[in-house]
């Protein structure tokens, strides 16, 4: 099980931030301590988006959270040049590569962006998720990987003409917040 503490996440968040308020009411706590704080209680408390961003505290789980960050990618990119670039981002966090490698396939990403998916543009195209998927950080790689898949799948069912889009990221959020408590918990049932 994955696990940071209060102090740690303190470090992160300030103590009078508003996520640290609504942890430690949540936990039933009036102070910081060290005692080790399961991400799967963060999760249930503070919901996916903050957990992802309480992440930064813990770069010791450098390969999970670049994993969550690959696995998120993979479920909506099918280009054979994006998988390809989570290739690169998969061996890395298992140690397979340099980050060298990393930032060259960050170019990489960046490059296709702007040939392909129309760099300029508002809207989050493959390209962009393959981008957030190769940031140098796995936790920063992890959190804005998450959020771009959601706001892709959001928009492309908008783009259809979906009259239920919440739907589409209701669905979505709830499929990568059973991913993260499996990453973080090791519990991987059938």
């Amino acid at each position: 099980m994955l696990t940071t503490t209060t102090k740690r996440l303190n470090g992160l968040l300030g103590r009078r931030s508003t996520l640290m308020i609504l942890l430690l009411e949540g936990l039933h706590k009036k102070k910081l301590d060290s005692e080790p704080l399961p991400f799967a209680t963060i999760l249930e408390i503070l919901g996916l988006d903050d957990t992802l961003f309480c992440c930064r505290a813990e770069p010791r789980y450098e390969r999970e959270w670049r994993l969550f960050a690959v696995w998120s990618a993979r479920r909506v990119l099918q280009d054979k040049e994006y998988l390809a670039l989570l290739d690169v981002a998969e061996w890395n966090a298992c140690g397979q590569i340099s980050r060298k490698a990393l930032r060259q396939a960050y170019q990489t990403a960046l490059r296709l962006r702007d040939e392909k998916d129309q760099g300029e543009s508002l809207l989050i195209f493959p390209a962009d998720i393959a981008v957030r998927a190769l940031l140098d950080y796995g936790a920063e790689a992890a959190f804005w990987t998450s959020r771009a898949v959601i706001e892709y799948l959001t928009v492309q069912a908008t783009l259809r003409g979906e009259p239920l889009n919440r739907f589409v990221y209701e669905a979505e959020r709830r499929v990568q917040v059973r991913q993260f408590r499996r990453v973080v918990t090791g519990v991987y049932p059938p």
